[in-house]
């Protein structure tokens, strides 16, 4: 049972990662299509404790890439699964308000109880058009850089995460693993 969970767990993100970044000779009108064309703002990510100013969701920093992955060793026999292994949430955004507590965060090994990060296909009604959410809780910031073009980049390490799919704000799919 636990190795099936493992394994739905990593089909669904590898299903939300396909989603959230398009996948080849994908329809036109299918979210994933939209958001793989628009290299605009994707969404947004909200952390306890770091106001951001961005317009895709209140609160939040407004989120143009993301990954997330996980893998899970198997024999070359195609024995059991081994543990999987999760990698750091990264996100690149907008830089504002928000940079310089993500700093102290990162720095000061704070924990954040709570992030959301919502993906959407229209910014401007993210709330309404949201079709990936990935709920992390007790978040680490473990790195953040600035780059060009006002963009932020950092990275979350979490105990638990849970990804949901979305259609027409209802969760039609999830899933949940940890605590890590």
């Amino acid at each position: 049972m636990k190795n099936r969970a493992v394994a739905s767990a990593a089909a669904l993100a590898a299903v939300l990662a396909a989603v959230a970044f398009g996948v080849a000779g994908a329809d036109p009108g299918t979210p994933a299509t939209a958001a793989a064309a628009d290299t605009a703002v994707r969404g947004g990510i909200v952390l306890e404790g770091a106001a951001g100013e961005g317009t895709a969701i209140a609160g939040g920093i407004d989120v143009t890439t993301f990954s997330d992955a996980v893998t899970v060793p198997v024999s070359a026999g195609g024995g059991g699964a081994g543990r999987p292994t999760l990698t750091d949430l990264q996100v690149s955004g907008v830089l504002d308000a928000a940079y310089p507590v993500l700093f102290r965060f990162a720095t000061t090994g704070r924990h954040v109880q709570t992030v959301v990060l919502t993906v959407c296909t229209d910014p401007k009604r993210c709330a309404a058009t949201a079709y990936v959410e990935v709920d992390l809780a007790d978040a680490v910031v473990t790195k953040v850089a600035i780059g060009p073009d006002r963009q932020v980049d950092f990275s979350l390490a979490f105990r638990q995460i849970t990804w949901k799919f979305l259609r027409n704000g209802v969760v039609v799919s999830q899933s949940q693993f940890g605590p890590v």
